[in-house]
Parts: C-alpha cells; structure tokens; sequence
C-alpha cells in the first residue's frame, strides 16, 4: 500500500493560500479602525475620561445628556469583552462587556453588562456606539 505524501510544490501553494486568506482578515482597514475604537472606547470608560465618550456616539445620540457631577463618584474596577461578533457585511458590530464600577455614594462595588452596537458610518468613515450608553453614566 502506497500513501500518496504532497509534493513541496502543493504543500507551499496551501501555506500561501493560508497566508493570504489569514493577511486578508487582519489587514482590511475597517476592522483594524473597529480595534482601535473598541480599544479607545474602552480606556474612555475604563479611566473615567466620560467628556469624550459623546464622540464615539452616533449623530442621533451625540447630544445626550450625561450626569457628569454623579460620574464624579463612580471609579471603574474592571472592563472585559464577553462577547464580540462583527456581522458578514463587516459594516456592524456587537460587543457584550462586563463592567465592574465603585460607585463611593452607595459604597459598594456594582456589576454591569453592557451590550453594545456599533456600527460603520459611512459618511463620517468612522465606527459609532448605536446603543445605549452603560446605565451607570446616564443622569
């Protein structure tokens, strides 16, 4: 019985094709733009630097009223992805996040799961947050 072993030629052409798919995931700029927002949305939130988070909102809801005096007692614990799907068009997003916040009023560390929506923007070539905002940070 003979086993038929892939020349070094096919063996070379299927690592390429490898490469080439894998290079194709990470190198489409609309992705590596949704890393760098997911990333810089959630130092924002993360660090308590609440003033900036309008600007990663969506037109419609850029001009919400946030309760910037009662974030003032509120100090993020921990910030960690949960889930994360990105839709086959590669133009939405869905990202589920534990949020662990002391908030000092009440004294006591709280837990919250945010369930965010991004989606591309077209107009402005950006990734906006289509969801609501994390209860902790509504007035």
């Amino acid at each position: 019985m003979q086993i038929n072993k892939p020349t070094t030629g096919k063996l070379w052409l299927a690592l390429l094709g490898i490469w080439f798919a894998l290079y194709g995931c990470i190198s489409n700029p609309k992705m590596v733009e949704l890393e760098d927002t997911l990333r810089a949305y959630d130092r924002a939130v993360r660090w308590g630097n609440y003033q900036i988070i309008p600007g990663f909102r969506s037109k419609d809801k850029a001009d919400e009223q946030l309760a910037y005096d009662r974030l003032k007692s509120i100090r993020v614990t921990g910030y960690s992805q949960k889930q994360f799907r990105v839709s086959d068009k590669g133009t939405e997003a869905d990202q589920v996040v534990e949020i662990r916040y002391y908030d000092e009023n009440v004294g006591r560390e709280k837990i919250e799961i945010d369930r965010q929506k991004w989606t591309y923007d077209s107009e402005s070539n950006r990734w906006v947050l289509v969801s609501d905002l994390p209860k902790f940070i509504y007035p």
